[in-house]
């Protein structure tokens, strides 16, 4: 596929930022030959990608935290895996047998 060039010979920009590196260190390239190293796009987009995901958990824990320590809303907890029923409901399932008479 061959790149598109502007006019003064370079390519144009919106190219360079949809490329990705040419070489892969899985496939036994040298690291040199990366074209990640000669893309002037290449980090500035990791970051804006880590911003794009990483606000939406800033937001909703900000949010979280807000309800908490302003407002004094509780913590909500998960429910403890119960070990097995406990004596009091076996005695109720037991006492409730023996009034129906089973």
């Amino acid at each position: 596929m061959a790149r598109k060039l502007s006019p003064d010979g370079r390519r144009s920009v919106f190219s360079s930022i949809l490329s990705f590196p040419s070489c892969s260190l899985a496939r036994g390239a040298a690291p040199s030959s990366c074209q990640a190293a000669v893309n002037p796009f290449f980090f500035p987009l990791n970051s804006i990608r880590t911003i794009i995901i990483a606000t939406p958990f800033l937001v909703a824990s900000s949010i979280l935290m807000y309800k908490r320590l302003v407002l004094g809303e509780e913590q909500k907890h998960l429910p403890r895996p119960n070990q097995g029923p406990s004596k009091e409901m076996i005695e109720a399932i037991k006492e409730a047998e023996r009034k129906r008479g089973i």
